[in-house]
């Protein structure tokens, strides 16, 4: 299903946490043989190792919801590929309370980006939406966004009713 992006020296999944960004970034890996790269490893946040390993990598999909608000610092590089994934809101808030994920960090990194960040019934995914749409998109070489249902053609998929239990950072049956 990915193969195509092979190509790419890097490719950056990012988007709102709980759109997708792990089972996308895992299936991306498995089909173009590049080595994937969790957020943890830099730390979610940490600005500095993020940008090395995004510039200085070969072969690699780096998950990074975290970093999205960053975008731009990478998006001059011709050989970075920025893969931004799309989820209806609802379906994401529904995955947030599933796990008791909280936007404890992400709404201040968009508050002088973007006027809606400061609505306090703006969902964190839609302001983040709202800021690539209206500023990174423009500014990124080489990007694509991705729905979240369309990867159910990939034989990594795990239907719903199979991904009810699972942590944050599950992708597999047999992680649990």
């Amino acid at each position: 299903m990915f193969e195509h992006l092979a190509k790419w020296r890097a490719i950056v999944v990012s988007g709102p946490q709980r759109s997708g960004t792990t089972i996308a970034a895992r299936m991306i890996a498995a089909d173009t043989g590049h080595r994937y790269i969790d957020e943890a490893e830099f730390g979610v946040h940490i600005l500095a190792i993020w940008l090395r390993v995004v510039q200085d990598s070969r072969g690699v999909v780096v998950q990074c919801p975290g970093m999205s608000h960053r975008l731009c610092d990478i998006g001059t590089l011709d050989d970075v590929l920025v893969l931004w994934m799309l989820r209806p809101t609802s379906d994401i808030l529904t995955s947030q309370r599933r796990i008791g994920w909280q936007d404890r960090q992400e709404r201040r990194h968009y508050m002088r980006l973007t006027p809606l960040a400061s609505e306090p019934d703006s969902a964190i995914s839609d302001v983040k939406l709202d800021y690539w749409r209206s500023t990174q998109r423009a500014r990124v070489a080489h990007w694509l966004e991705l729905e979240y249902e369309s990867l159910k053609e990939h034989p990594l998929w795990v239907p719903k009713e199979q991904r009810r239990r699972f942590t944050a950072k599950q992708w597999r049956v047999d992680d649990e």
